[in-house]
């Protein structure tokens, strides 16, 4: 290829135009077939850069028609239901703006206050129990006890009234071998002061 031209002196340099780019077309098979999706890309989004595939079958406009329509296996949506939305609308901002939504929301704090307090009150109900429980086994060992305390009590009365009943048995023996002088009277009481024989 010959070198361009010089260009005179005191002369603009040539524009040399460049053709942009051509497009290239995308490889057989790419996108696969069924992509995208039917009904994708969704209403006011770019369409596909890539067009049709190439390999797409003939039911895919049909496809995206059932889908535009509603889900599948529905019917499209009939007036009736488009006037049963709008009344169920209307109802919902009437109810708005009687502050219903204010009042369950009053509501739903107070029940949820009653049900705070309720398990409160049965978690304090449950301690009670535990307590008593306590308590009541706390009385039993008690009781065991004082049985026991009683029955050690009258053991130990009863070995003393034996006691006491054998030495008054040998109360007249010993007045009978102690001398006169030796026996000493105080109050009620008496005092025996023996002396070997």
């Amino acid at each position: 290829q010959a070198p361009p031209a010089q260009a005179p002196p005191g002369t603009a340099p040539p524009q040399y135009y460049y053709p942009p780019p051509q497009a290239q077309p995308p490889p057989s098979g790419y996108p696969p077939a069924g992509y995208p999706p039917a009904g994708y890309p969704p209403a006011g989004y770019p369409p596909n850069p890539y067009g049709a595939p190439r390999d797409a079958p003939t039911t895919a406009a049909p496809a995206a028609a059932a889908m535009a329509a509603g889900p599948t296996g529905s019917k499209p949506v009939s007036p009736d239901d488009l006037r049963e939305y709008k009344k169920l609308q209307d109802i919902i901002r009437k109810l708005k703006t009687e502050g219903v939504e204010e009042k369950l929301a009053r509501e739903q704090s107070t029940l949820r206050t009653v049900k705070t307090s309720r398990d409160q009150t049965q978690k304090e109900l449950e301690q009670s129990k535990r307590k008593k429980i306590e308590l009541e086994r706390e009385l039993t060992k008690l009781e065991g006890k004082k049985r026991l305390m009683a029955k050690m009590t009258a053991s130990k009365k009863d070995r003393t009234e034996h006691d006491l009943d054998a030495l008054t048995l040998k109360i007249p023996e010993v007045i009978t071998a102690s001398e006169p002088n030796d026996i000493y009277w105080t109050g009620t009481y008496w005092l025996f002061f023996l002396k070997p024989v």
